[in-house]
């Protein structure tokens, strides 16, 4: 009886940590992002940057940061790329 008890807890623990958002913070101050991040779009913008977003299926990152100081803007210090959860559509399906 003890046993099932302790399993009944165990299985939403492990539930909520399979399900949970990924760290996608760890990515904004590296200046290039690891090799699994693919290239979903970009754009020439004026004043000669370029704007690029890229998905590893788990996160997804833009180089904003870096664009806005180079046309003069504030951008935090030490940050490259902004970066968030990937939305459905952007994630990879398990092969």
């Amino acid at each position: 009886m003890m046993l099932s008890a302790v399993l009944n807890l165990a299985m939403p623990i492990a539930i909520a940590a399979s399900t949970a958002e990924p760290n996608c913070g760890r990515y904004v101050a590296m200046r290039r992002l690891p090799v699994e991040f693919e290239e979903i779009a970009s754009a020439d913008l004026v004043g000669g940057a370029e704007l690029f977003i890229l998905t590893d299926g788990s996160c997804t990152c833009n180089n904003k940061p870096a664009v806005d100081r180079r046309l003069g803007k504030p951008a935090p210090i030490g940050v490259t790329w902004s970066c968030r959860p990937a939305a459905s559509d952007e994630r990879r399906s398990e092969q």
